[in-house]
């Protein structure tokens, strides 16, 4: 009998053979190594031992493991752990994202997967109440992340109402997912959930491409397992929340208001590749992200910069209020150079062409050396 938080019911999959096996954890060992993260270093260990020099992260062979962990949906927050060995460091790490897809897992009755071998043509995983099963994932192979989301989402929900009509509106499933850069096998690749949450550690998107893995898809309708303190964690859960509440700055901003303390408090900022992971750098932190030319003044000299329009403008704002966004900056940002004005991220689906274009077009007019009194120096 597993402890309370747990399911009881791991899944197994070799993709090289096309089977699914169910499989269980003893008592010992869910309580020596504790979680997603615990479990799974264990499980990587046991399965490749001494050959862990010798093996490569993206061959058959390589393990990728994608658990829960007792607390999953009881703490709030809820995260999806992702390891194996990294193809990025050679080591191990769990990587985690926040996404409905634990939960979803916890309730179909599974605690986790495991994955070896490779599929001979692209598939996903599909853990559904009945069981799990793959399903066939060629035509999203090639799909960027927001694309197979979307079809995913709806493929996946038509199908379970196909099969049980009488349940009403199925809500959406919880996923996780690759883009182009895993199924190329780009080593620093995410693990993708929704549309921008990642578990972006140690680059097992990029392990899902070696597998012909494109997805792990789950809906579940049952109870999430039971707790063996269950006053005890009703009492953890309202702690939590009130500490939550009362950090302000980290409600308005999120998680990026940590930097400086991420690196010099709990030294666990990746540095040159993780090859350090403590910073003294005041000026990477919650107060300097507020003023938005911080990082020009201190690191324009040793890389140029790219962004600083927020898509929300452009996908939202008037031409007017784009040409003044635009101004500004380059009044505050585009003297001595280093600086290379665009979206804060990326030209985004939905963006009206005609904001781009004012945005481009306010850039020539202002962005030159010589207006509003912008130098080289």
């Amino acid at each position: 009998m597993s402890p309370g938080g747990y399911a009881g019911k791991w899944l197994e999959i070799d993709l090289t053979k096309d089977r699914i096996e169910e499989v269980e954890y003893s008592d010992k060992m869910l309580r020596q190594y504790f979680g997603g993260r615990g479990l799974a270093a264990k499980i990587a260990w046991d399965m490749i031992g001494d050959k862990w020099s010798e093996l490569d992260p993206l061959a058959p062979e390589s393990p990728l493991m994608v658990y829960t962990g007792p607390m999953t949906g009881i703490y709030p927050g809820t995260r999806i752990c992702v390891s194996g060995k990294s193809p990025v460091s050679m080591g191990t790490v769990g990587s985690t994202a926040a996404t409905e897809m634990a939960n979803e897992m916890k309730s179909a009755g599974y605690d986790g997967v495991t994955f070896v071998g490779k599929a001979d043509k692209p598939v996903y995983l599909l853990i559904t109440d009945n069981g799990a099963e793959l399903m066939d994932a060629s035509h999203l192979w090639g799909l960027d992340g927001e694309t197979t989301l979307i079809k995913l989402n709806k493929e996946v929900t038509d199908e379970l109402t196909k099969r049980k009509p009488n349940v009403g509106l199925w809500r959406e499933p919880g996923s996780i997912y690759i883009g182009p850069a895993g199924e190329n096998l780009v080593r620093n690749a995410c693990v993708m959930s929704k549309v921008c949450h990642a578990a972006g550690y140690g680059g097992y998107g990029s392990l899902m491409g070696s597998k012909n893995l494109k997805a792990v898809v789950a809906k579940g309708n049952g109870p999430l397992p039971k707790v063996d303190a269950p006053e005890s964690a009703k009492l953890l859960w309202r702690k939590t929340h009130e500490h939550l509440i009362a950090r302000s700055n980290m409600r308005r901003v999120g998680t990026g208001y940590a930097g400086y303390a991420v690196g010099a408090d709990t030294s666990s900022e990746p540095i040159r590749n993780w090859q350090e992971e403590w910073h003294d750098e005041k000026s990477f932190g919650g107060p300097m992200f507020e003023n938005r030319f911080w990082v020009k003044k201190k690191w324009a000299g040793r890389m140029a910069l790219v962004g600083n329009i927020p898509t929300v403008l452009l996908a939202y704002g008037e031409k007017d209020e784009i040409e003044e966004r635009v101004r500004d900056y380059c009044i505050e940002l585009a003297r001595g150079g280093g600086w290379v004005l665009g979206s804060s991220t990326s030209i985004m689906e939905g963006i009206p062409p005609e904001n781009y274009v004012a945005m481009t077009e306010a850039t020539l007019k202002y962005g030159r050396y010589g207006s509003l009194g912008i130098s080289q120096k």
